[in-house]
């Protein structure tokens, strides 16, 4: 906290502790505001049977209280995260406040202007990813009259997208009811900010949506400026399953369909093995099988005072901005 201590300033979503980037892989403690949420990680099967390590995390944190207080005097509460790998226990196990007030089950959380509904107990990252964050400030208020921003999650890159003096029309893309229902949720909390924007929330495959557009397109409807793809390394549909490593190509393949010329592609992921390049290479591929040419391509990563751990250590989001003719 004290090397973040610059970094920090003036932002309610930061990371404190970035896992290996930080000398400890299992542990990720975020900020929320006033809410901090450290997550645990359990490194391997012995240790989370044994629980040894996340007691003393537990302990450790407990500990610290006073110094973290000192370091940070906003901070009225600290939640624990931890994630086993059996994915029911995992979904069924609750987090615990080791100090500090209990936080409410939502709040509001403003970032940059925009204000977003935050869950604690609702979602691995609360609601709004703070590796993203620099991703949202890079986004807020494109120029681009068409957005689609496909796996949207709770819809933070989609709306950030949102300029007021402009007639836009943003597609929130997702498989997940609960997520775009949380999504429009945000949406609400911003509408009167924006009231030339035309927000649609969009229950489906993402590729199938893309591919569907595509079609669209090919009849008269518009393009779009921006093209948003932030999907998981992995997933699994109602009739399908879905994987980074097998499926990146045809999922660009759709997106730069529905892209006008000179548009706005980014691409986004935390798959562990690829570093932004390869995501970088991916996109240059597939423009190039398209008859597209790369007019520029910005290598994405979040900010290394915060997110010190890179790849293929880091956890966090890596990806590519790219601009096609």
């Amino acid at each position: 906290m004290a090397r973040r201590a610059t970094s920090l300033a003036g932002l309610p979503v930061a990371r404190l502790f970035d896992g290996s980037g930080d000398g400890y892989p299992p542990l990720v403690i975020d900020r929320y505001g006033g809410l901090l949420v450290a997550h645990y990680f359990p490194p391997n099967a012995e240790e989370e049977r044994g629980g040894g390590a996340l007691d003393a995390v537990r302990g450790a944190l407990l500990g610290l209280e006073g110094e973290i207080r000192s370091a940070l005097p906003e901070a009225r509460s600290l939640l624990l995260k931890s994630h086993p790998h059996d994915a029911k226990e995992n979904r069924e196990r609750k987090p615990e406040t080791l100090w500090g007030e209990e936080p409410s089950p939502t709040s509001i959380l403003e970032e940059d202007g925009l204000r977003f509904e935050i869950r604690p107990g609702g979602s691995l990252f609360c609601g709004l990813y703070p590796d993203t964050a620099f991703l949202r400030r890079r986004l807020r208020g494109t120029v681009a009259a068409k957005v689609m921003n496909t796996f949207a999650f709770t819809g933070s890159l989609g709306i950030a997208c949102a300029r007021a003096e402009l007639d836009q029309e943003i597609l929130q893309i997702d498989s997940s009811p609960a997520a775009l229902d949380w999504a429009s949720a945000n949406w609400a909390l911003n509408q009167g900010a924006f009231p030339r924007a035309r927000m649609r929330f969009l229950c489906d495959d993402c590729l199938n949506f893309m591919e569907r557009e595509a079609r669209r397109i090919e009849r008269g409807a518009a393009k779009c400026g921006v093209v948003i793809l932030d999907p998981p390394s992995f997933g699994r549909g109602r009739n399908k399953v879905f994987s980074l490593k097998n499926d990146a190509r045809t999922l660009l393949a759709a997106a730069i369909q529905c892209l006008e010329a000179d548009g706005t592609l980014v691409f986004t992921a935390n798959y562990r093995a690829w570093p932004p390049e390869k995501l970088r290479d991916l996109v240059a591929t597939e423009a190039a099988r398209a008859g597209r040419e790369v007019l520029q391509a910005e290598l994405l990563r979040p900010p290394a005072p915060l997110f010190p751990a890179r790849e293929p250590d880091s956890i966090s989001v890596r990806g590519v901005l790219a601009r096609l003719a």
